[in-house]
């Protein structure tokens, strides 16, 4: 082109909760690489780009349907993504388009487990030739992965989450002091059951809690934490061992490499992508592993039905991979080394042993003529991620920050409190990605009631779960007066006749409270006070500060407190710190999603 300062090669991060640099769009002859995620590329694709504006929109789609190659790796993890991505290829081809376009479009699938569809488009490895180049190939692959088999006995109703842990963190300690394993993962099906491991674990060992519901500030960091002690190749040394409990987070994405695993069973392609990161480069011939089954998840074969799934996560799917790998193990062991486990599966039917994959809807003709339409979208129109990640069968989130800066000086559950001035500080520095978690819309109602709450959740896309309207729950109200702004965006002020000269009109934000819960959609952006706690019960927050009791635990002693503390409650006035304040993260997280810096003066910052 006519730029003679363009790159050779562009490379850029679109994903969001960062700042978006669109410089990559600036040309179609500049050759680029894009490091993305499946919502980033694929609303790009159908013309609905996240972020991008409507006259924008066909110029994104173009450059990334048009002489472009899309890597999927983890395809096993985006199935609906791949059944568009075929779709849009087809209605690109010859059979259906008017003016066929002779600009390429492929895709490639990057998996570990491949799906029994793929018949020969398979592209594997040349055994003979590549493993007589690269030793390490050979070395990852063939090296053994021995995991033992164990049956958590009484691990089942209401005692499984608290007798499997149990069991999960006996079998890592005897990791650790009989095999002399040091990075050591213990890796579970659902939230509960990692919170109940790490709690039995974290006081005398060196424990570090990693699940999905984290904000991406707190994820990305600690990520970069457990990249120091666990990636591939690290030569960090420890004197004591160091322990990782996690969920189905851990299963793709980060280059981490253990020498001992524990994993509460699941479907065989998941457990196969848990024990990939046992032992990655094969140079750790003493690692070892063991799978933990409940004796309430290892059904007898003869009481599964398929009309009604013993999981919500894996279906049958569990149950059926625990009496499969009894049936295939030496003395109770089975080696999950890539090429021993490919020699048992070789002339197996895995269907049964696979957890049911979502499907995306059907992209029609007619959806894609709406699609285009960007100047002005139909209304109703498809929606857009059911095409990226399935039919969402769970229940319906909404993302929640919280901030220190809001007025709850001598909260009083029974009156209201300062709602124009918690617009106006929300205002001066809005939510972003960053700093908000996706909290499940039932458990949020449950929790503005006063309830607390026990996440029995998974980590994983599409999970079945009970909803359950608010009101209807017989728990004990614990914590009553809870409430919360919801935060609908800023828009500039209006002047004139129409203006009503209030806060309203510049920040469509309303107080929400336990009686207006069913007001709330999904979607939404809640800011609720740091004093009304909630995070340990949404999620993890590393190095968090313990809940407050009430919302006057930490006061401020300002004029309206007339200089009177009452006991129970701690003063951080004259300078005492608040630690509430490191629960608030807005201020980072505004530097990061718009690349310019913020700066917030109150006295309940002060960490």
């Amino acid at each position: 082109g006519d730029d003679k300062q363009a790159p050779p090669l562009d490379c850029r991060e679109l994903r969001g909760g960062i700042y978006r640099d669109d410089a990559w769009v600036r040309s179609p002859l500049q050759p680029t690489v894009l490091t993305s995620t499946v919502d980033q590329v694929g609303s790009r694709l159908l013309s609905r780009g996240y972020g991008v504006s409507n006259r924008n929109r066909p110029i994104h789609a173009a450059l990334t349907a048009h002489d472009s190659l899309i890597i999927l790796d983890e395809a096993h993890c985006s199935k609906p993504f791949s059944q568009t991505l075929t779709a849009v290829k087809r209605y690109r081809g010859d059979t259906w388009a008017d003016e066929p376009i002779e600009s390429p479009f492929n895709f490639v699938q990057m998996t570990a487990t491949l799906p029994g569809d793929v018949g020969n488009a398979a592209f594997t490895l040349d055994e003979q030739l590549d493993y007589a180049k690269d030793r390490l190939l050979q070395q990852r692959h063939g090296c053994a992965k021995p995991v033992q088999l164990v049956q958590a006995v009484g691990a089942k109703g209401k005692s499984l989450a608290v007798k499997l842990a149990k069991e999960l963190v006996e079998k890592a300690k005897e990791l650790a002091a009989n095999h002399g394993c040091v990075r050591i993962a213990v890796i579970v099906n659902r939230v509960a059951i990692a919170r109940a491991a790490y709690e039995l674990l974290k006081d005398k060992h060196d424990t570090s809690l990693m699940i999905g519901r984290m904000r991406p500030l707190d994820r990305d960091k600690l990520t970069g934490e457990l990249q120091t002690k666990f990636r591939s190749g690290s030569n960090a040394e420890f004197a004591t061992p160091q322990f990782v409990v996690a969920t189905q987070c851990m299963e793709v994405g980060a280059d981490f490499d253990f020498d001992g695993m524990v994993c509460q069973c699941a479907s065989l392609d998941a457990l196969r992508q848990r024990f990939g990161r046992l032992n990655r480069l094969g140079n750790k011939p003493h690692a070892r592993g063991f799978i933990v089954a409940a004796e309430g998840d290892a059904l007898p074969i003869s009481k599964l039905n398929d009309e009604k799934p013993a999981d919500s996560i894996y279906g049958n799917a569990l149950a059926e991979t625990w009496h499969w790998l009894n049936s295939v193990s030496t003395d109770g062991t089975v080696n999950f080394g890539i090429k021993p486990m490919d020699r048992l599966v070789a002339d197996q039917n895995c269907e049964k042993l696979s957890a049911p994959p979502p499907d995306a809807p059907v992209l029609m003709p007619a959806h894609v003529d709406m699609l285009c339409q960007t100047s002005q979208e139909f209304r109703p129109e498809p929606n857009i991620a059911w095409y990226l990640h399935g039919r969402h069968r769970g229940m319906p989130e909404i993302r929640v920050c919280w901030r220190a800066d809001l007025d709850m000086a001598n909260f009083d559950p029974a009156k209201r409190p300062n709602v124009g001035y918690w617009r106006d500080a929300v205002a001066a520095c809005p939510p972003s990605s960053a700093e908000c978690l996706s909290v499940p819309l039932p458990f949020f109602k449950k929790w503005l009631a006063g309830e607390n709450l026990v996440d029995d959740t998974g980590d994983v896309l599409g999970e079945q779960a009970e909803q359950e309207d608010i009101g209807s729950s017989k728990a004990k109200k614990l914590v009553p007066g809870r409430c919360a702004l919801v935060w609908r965006g800023s828009r500039p002020k209006r002047t004139g006749s129409h203006s009503s000269g209030d806060a309203t009109d510049r920040h469509p934000g309303f107080l929400i409270r336990e009686d207006q819960a069913n007001g709330l959609r999904p979607n939404d952006t809640v800011v609720v006070p740091a004093e009304f706690g909630g995070w340990s019960q949404f999620g993890h927050f590393p190095a968090a500060p313990p809940e407050p009791v009430s919302p006057n635990e930490w006061r401020l002693n300002d004029e309206s407190a007339e200089g009177k503390t009452n006991v129970g409650q701690t003063d951080i006035s004259d300078g005492n710190c608040n630690p509430l304040a490191t629960i608030d993260v807005a201020d980072a997280a505004y530097c990061q999603s718009r690349a310019r810096t913020i700066l917030r003066v109150h006295p309940k910052l002060i960490v």
